[in-house]
C-alpha cells in the first residue's frame, strides 16, 4: 500500500510539472538585415518581413496578433551632407513628423545611450497609431528605428517596443 501511494504521488508530481510548463514560450529571435550587418531582437510571436532595400529599409518585423511593427532604416554617412550629426539627423526626421497633417502630436527629443551607441528618441502620435522613433549613430551609418502600435494599446506595448529598439546592434 505504501508503494502504491509513493507511485501515485510521484505520478501526480510529474503531471503537475509538465502541466504547468509554459507552452509556446520560445526564446527571442534575432532578425538580421539582408547583408547581415545589423540586427534587432524580437520576442516570440514576431516574424520578419524583410527590408525593401529601396527606401533604406533594412529590417522589417511585425507581430500581427498585437498589430505591432518595427522598421529599421540605414543611411550611409558618406551619402549625406558633410557635417551631419545625430542631432541634426534626428531633428530632420522629427521636423518632417511635425509638418505631417496626420500627426496629432510629436514629443520632445530624449537623449540616451544603449549598446555603446548614442541615440535620440521621440514619439509621434496619429489618430490610430503611436510610433516611437529612435535615431542611432553607428560608425558608418545613421539608423532610424520606427516602432509602432495601435494608439489604444500603445502604453501597454511601449516597454516591449522600447526593448526591441534598444536591442539594435551592428554585427
Amino acid at each position: 500500500m505504501h508503494r502504491l501511494k509513493t507511485i501515485c504521488t510521484f505520478a501526480l508530481l510529474l503531471f503537475v510539472v509538465f502541466a504547468c510548463k509554459p507552452t509556446g514560450s520560445k526564446e527571442p529571435t534575432n532578425v538580421k538585415s539582408a547583408d547581415g550587418k545589423f540586427q534587432i531582437t524580437v520576442p516570440d510571436g514576431w516574424k520578419s518581413t524583410g527590408g525593401s532595400g529601396t527606401t533604406n529599409e533594412i529590417i522589417n518585423s511585425e507581430n500581427s496578433g498585437l498589430d505591432l511593427a518595427v522598421i529599421v532604416t540605414a543611411k550611409k554617412k558618406s551619402d549625406m551632407d558633410d557635417g551631419m550629426t545625430l542631432d541634426r539627423y534626428t531633428n530632420l526626421g522629427r521636423d518632417a513628423q511635425t509638418k505631417d497633417s496626420n500627426i496629432k502630436n510629436v514629443s520632445q527629443i530624449e537623449s540616451l545611450t544603449f549598446n555603446g551607441y548614442e541615440a535620440r528618441r521621440y514619439e509621434a502620435v496619429r489618430a490610430e497609431a503611436t510610433c516611437m522613433i529612435t535615431a542611432i549613430e553607428s560608425p558608418e551609418h545613421f539608423h532610424r528605428i520606427t516602432a509602432c502600435g495601435p494608439a489604444s494599446s500603445y502604453q501597454d506595448t511601449k516597454a516591449m517596443l522600447k526593448q526591441i529598439a534598444e536591442s539594435f546592434r551592428a554585427l
